[in-house]
């Protein structure tokens, strides 16, 4: 899965650890798995940057704008209650990290929730003890793949065929009549420069009493044979092996919610679990030709999906939430930490300084071994992004100044400044933001802005 949730969503869904030592190295592989889940947020950080560089180098404006906005996703964050750290800003792209981390844990957490409203009882479950056999039901893991590895360009094709072949095998008689729910998550790990595995972590719902050999044998046969026809259509080649295009297909360890929460958290992970060292530098060796097809092979696909009365369970879920009060502006977080470019970490907003921003991230990336078609557009977007930022700043510092001032006639001016600009905020043919300045309004206010403001007597 390179697979929205709110910004302010809550800390059990989307947060973090939060590790305040800062490190010299952009990304420090460690052996502690404890360690590395820390450190979660940062490794996401770093990862979202690697993705980023590379779709930089797309010749499509579409990618490189994604590019863009993905360095800036996770920029700010805030340390909860709880001593996580959570994203404040998000890019929604769908091959960032960040977003694909957040996306799968608020799956989880609807998933989990949505298996107290189906008509059957995971065994397990102290709650079924008292029920009989007929109202329970167990939990099948699978993972699947459409066979040998495919070239890059063909991503897409692969992942049509395997969407299209599961839902063709759950309509099959031997498990039609049996099924009460399923879900499927879609991943796609790079095998060599140019080869890639798109595969599928499933979760079938049966009765207690089903027979699951019977199924796995069904699902083996079905699946592979399903599958080499398909792809040797597609791709008009002769010989497509499919041996292993069924992996291991196995019972819940429990059948509990408990198990099936950790099973569908596994799935919905990403492409690379980032709580693994292994993984993170896997995923730090991914081409940018590997990630610059992905973005595009998984535009308009359903990476996740339900089936069954798990999808009308999660369903209910989902309008629960949107029933759900939502924070004013009153209640919006702020925030505490900053990524710093210059440590590879987050560090506190009040520790932070001009060395720790970066504002030119993907023009600093590119290199004559790898042509960047677009380098003109990037480099005028963080230009843009560059000066707003130092706008920003400044009319920060002015403002908590003028506050501290005590002068009513000054913070009224910088309201006004605050207002008048914010009502003519534009959006330029790229997407951007731009400010449009009316002189004959504005000018008395900017030389109040640009000027002394008065002393204090604290300043005396």
């Amino acid at each position: 899965m390179i697979t929205t949730i709110d910004t302010l969503v809550s800390s059990d869904i989307s947060s973090v650890t939060v590790d305040d030592t800062p490190s010299t190295t952009g990304m420090t592989v460690t052996p502690n798995r404890d360690h590395l889940r820390v450190d979660l947020m940062k490794y996401s950080k770093v990862a979202s940057l690697h993705v980023a560089t590379s779709l930089s180098h797309s010749d499509r404006r579409s990618q490189v704008m994604g590019a863009f906005q993905m360095v800036g996703c996770g920029r700010l964050a805030k340390l909860t209650n709880t001593g996580t750290l959570r994203p404040l800003n998000r890019c929604h792209q769908r091959s960032c990290p960040i977003c694909a981390g957040i996306r799968g844990r608020q799956y989880t957490h609807r998933v989990t929730k949505a298996l107290d409203n189906m008509t059957h009882t995971l065994a397990d479950e102290s709650a079924a003890q008292l029920m009989p056999d007929a109202q329970k039901m167990i939990g099948l893991k699978i993972t699947l793949n459409s066979g040998e590895a495919c070239e890059l360009s063909n991503i897409r094709t692969r992942l049509t065929i395997m969407h299209s072949t599961w839902t063709r095998l759950l309509r099959t008689s031997k498990l039609k009549d049996v099924l009460l729910g399923a879900l499927r998550s879609t991943e796609i790990t790079q095998c060599s420069t140019s080869m890639a595995n798109p595969h599928m972590h499933c979760l079938i719902m049966l009765p207690l009493d089903s027979d699951v050999i019977d199924l796995e044998n069904h699902i083996r046969r079905y699946w592979s044979r399903t599958i080499r026809r398909a792809v040797k259509k597609a791709e008009s080649i002769s010989e497509h092996n499919t041996s292993a295009s069924v992996g291991a297909v196995s019972e819940l360890y429990r059948h509990s919610i408990q198990d099936c929460q950790e099973w569908i958290s596994y799935s919905t992970k990403g492409s690379y679990d980032l709580t693994s060292e292994v993984k993170i530098a896997t995923h730090s060796e991914t081409s940018s030709q590997f990630w610059i097809e992905v973005d595009r092979a998984i535009k308009g696909l359903r990476l996740i999906s339900t089936s069954g009365q798990l999808k009308a369970a999660l369903a209910l879920v989902k309008s629960e939430e949107k029933e759900a009060p939502r924070l004013t502006d009153g209640e919006l977080p702020t925030p505490t930490h900053e990524w710093s470019h210059k440590t590879g970490s987050y560090t506190l907003i009040s520790e932070v300084t001009h060395g720790d921003i970066n504002p030119f991230v993907l023009s600093q990336a590119s290199s004559y071994l790898r042509p960047s078609p677009l380098f003109s557009a990037i480099a005028a977007a963080e230009v843009r992004q560059a000066l707003n930022d130092l706008d920003e700043r400044a009319l920060r510092s002015k403002m908590e100044r003028a506050l501290n001032s005590g002068s009513h006639d000054t913070i009224k001016l910088f309201t006004s400044l605050f207002i008048s600009s914010s009502s003519k905020v534009g959006i330029d043919p790229g997407g951007h933001p731009h400010h449009s300045e009316s002189p004959e309004i504005d000018r008395p206010i900017i030389k109040v802005f640009n000027g002394p403001l008065p002393v204090t007597n604290s300043e005396k």
